[in-house]
């Protein structure tokens, strides 16, 4: 990852296993406000409600430092915006190509199942090729904060967090934050609907 992708495109701020030396730049996780759920709700599949995207956990040195790729990633919100601005711009970013154009275009063909039950969320996502989709609407599905374009891919962080690319428009977007919100997440809504109102991205 690093020699392939983040060294090509000037990215210097992911890492999933975080370095001693990094560790003091990384903020303080602030716990959402806890919250009652029954044993088997959907999020529970993927992670342990113990576990959690708490502060206790992931500001343990140990847990910085350990390579999780389904929960171990930090990064910065201009890191991120970088890589999705090269996909937003078909593959490339200031002159260096990492992906064909036409391998882009697949990212936002949805799946055979999109639109159903997540197995994991517990409700209806519209999902490409790793990617989540833009059009899904629904005022439950966190996808609905990369908008109402289809081909718009991108994906939701903990807590709130999320980075997106909308290829019609050249945009890419990331905002990330230390502060784990519930969802409905409407400050997300209102970030959402000001780079609507400034790039017309709807």
């Amino acid at each position: 990852m690093l020699e392939e992708i983040l060294q090509p495109l000037g990215i210097d701020d992911v890492w999933i296993g975080v370095p001693p030396s990094e560790h003091p730049r990384v903020a303080r996780l602030i716990d959402a406000p806890p919250r009652q759920l029954p044993p088997d709700a959907p999020p529970f599949r993927a992670i342990p409600p113990q576990v959690g995207t708490r502060e206790e956990i992931f500001g343990r040195k140990d847990v910085r430092e350990s390579c999780i790729p389904g929960a171990g990633g930090f990064a910065t919100a201009r890191a991120l915006a970088r890589f999705f601005a090269m996909l937003a711009n078909g593959g490339a970013l200031n002159g260096v190509r990492l992906l064909p154009e036409e391998r882009v275009k697949t990212f936002s063909v949805p799946r055979p199942d999109s639109d159903k039950p997540d197995d994991v969320q517990g409700i209806p996502l519209r999902i490409g090729a790793g990617f989540w989709l833009g059009g899904n609407t629904q005022p439950e599905n966190l996808g609905r904060q990369i908008g109402n374009n289809p081909r718009a891919i991108g994906h939701p962080g903990a807590g709130g967090s999320i980075a997106w690319a909308d290829p019609d428009r050249r945009l890419a977007v990331a905002i990330t934050h230390n502060r784990m919100f519930l969802p409905p997440n409407t400050a997300q809504d209102s970030i959402r609907q000001a780079i609507a109102a400034a790039f017309g991205a709807d």
